[in-house]
């Protein structure tokens, strides 16, 4: 763990004194809390896990915070399953040390500080999900892989293919990074009442919560990546009529990733967190200073990870031994991303798309779906933007140009997209 000032600290002395004074009433609002879940499974077999995990950190491990610092920034944290299961089970109790459990921090016994609504419900299920994988030997991957990245070289440029889909949900994209439309505290509400985009996926795919342990706030210019993580639960629903689906059984296939010199396996799964602005009601949504750091922000997480762990400035910490898995596909690099900032953040949807598709240009994606949320006209649009910047020769500093000269000249947001093919169509560059 970490101190005040970020440094490294052995876990065990806060682990040993927490697991001596838990609360008596913990377990009991807990339990009561979860109605829908086996209480007699969860005493007999859940519990004793819980203890097992928190009992298996190795004494000395230190795991230290994703800091941010001046310039480049491209740090990644290599923790095995079993301690970052540890780390939770610990949060669970709420014995971990006070500054990593604070208002911002990772304390699951905030999901309790009220009377539980069925969307809260359905995240305590979704949790509990994850650990009764390890009852049953449902073991995670080998490692999960936390990074943070910032200001960092952009990669050749090539030719990216967006197809977009008003069905599909991005947890469905199997064998792509699934970007997260994050709060710039991650995680968001996910232990509060919020259970929208960010918060259902940090409750069904628990792994991604330890970011809320090892960083806890992004900047404007810098993204947070998770790799090697799973999926415990399936959910239906959205908002305050989430309700919890079961387990969620299916394990991503293995993969490798070089980075410094140090190659890991781990399981073929990506998140890319980024934080989209606020808007209120009386705001521009597609102003210059919004767009750029939007173009910024987008950028720099749809890099692709082994094009970012490849850079000199990479840097690796490993927080233990790991198991080993057969890395049988390539580490996913197409990106599944959609409405980022478009619903409570009150972004506006044509715009953000056109943002994101000269974000991928960029970035150097091969190829991205780009979900709209049952939005038929807009997937539409989206489609025929992308493949007239297929046909032209616009490259991606071109793109950007567009969409900030756009921005520049008071464009209206709905008309990004529409304007962005008539310039690639005549690959005339001024925009009216």
């Amino acid at each position: 763990m970490n101190d005040e000032e970020g440094n490294s600290v052995a876990v065990w002395p806060h682990i040993n004194e927490g697991l001596d004074s838990i609360r008596t009433w913990t377990l009991s609002t807990f339990i009561k809390a979860v109605e829908c879940h086996d209480q007699i499974f969860f005493i007999e077999h859940t519990l004793p896990t819980l203890k097992r995990l928190i009992r298996a950190i190795p004494p000395d491990t230190k795991i230290p915070m994703l800091l941010r610092h001046e310039g480049e920034v491209n740090d990644f944290v290599a923790i095995p399953s079993h301690i970052v299961a540890g780390v939770l089970a610990c949060s669970l109790f709420g014995i971990l040390p006070q500054q990593q459990a604070g208002p911002r921090g990772l304390n699951l016994l905030r999901l309790m500080d009220s009377r539980p609504e069925q969307s809260q419900v359905a995240k305590m299920l979704s949790i509990l999900a994850y650990f009764d994988a390890w009852v049953g030997g449902d073991l995670p991957g080998p490692v999960v892989l936390y990074s943070r990245r910032a200001r960092l070289p952009l990669p050749p440029h090539t030719q990216t293919r967006v197809r977009a889909s008003a069905q599909e949900s991005i947890f469905d994209l199997a064998g792509h990074a699934h970007v997260d439309f994050a709060n710039k505290h991650l995680g968001g509400g996910v232990l509060g009442h919020g259970c929208v985009q960010e918060e259902i996926m940090f409750a069904t795919h628990p792994e991604l919560l330890l970011t809320m342990l090892l960083c806890q706030s992004m900047k404007a210019d810098e993204a947070v990546v998770v790799s090697g993580y799973r999926r415990y639960a399936a959910h239906r629903g959205y908002s305050h009529d989430t309700l919890f689906a079961g387990p969620y059984r299916a394990v991503p296939p293995g993969c490798s990733l070089t980075i410094a010199g140090q190659t890991l396996t781990l399981l073929a799964t990506s998140m890319i967190a980024i934080d989209a602005i606020y808007f209120s009601a009386h705001h521009r949504t597609f102003g210059v200073g919004s767009t750029k750091r939007d173009l910024t922000k987008a950028t720099i997480g749809f890099l692709p990870t082994p094009y970012v762990a490849s850079l000199p400035s990479a840097r690796l910490h490993v927080a233990g031994e790991a198991m080993v898995v057969e890395a049988k596909v390539p580490f996913p690099t197409a990106v599944a991303t959609g409405n980022w900032g478009c619903g409570a953040f009150n972004g506006n949807p044509y715009a953000k798309a056109g943002i994101q598709l000269a974000a991928l240009m960029l970035a150097g994606v091969g190829t991205a779906v780009y979900t709209t949320f049952e939005d038929e006209d807009l997937a539409e649009q989206i489609d025929m933007t992308a493949e007239a910047i297929r046909r032209s020769t616009v490259d991606a500093e071109a793109m950007r140009t567009i969409v900030l000269k756009a921005a520049d000249h008071g464009l209206e947001p709905e008309m990004l997209l529409s304007q962005i093919r008539s310039v690639v169509t005549h690959n005339f560059m001024d925009v009216r």
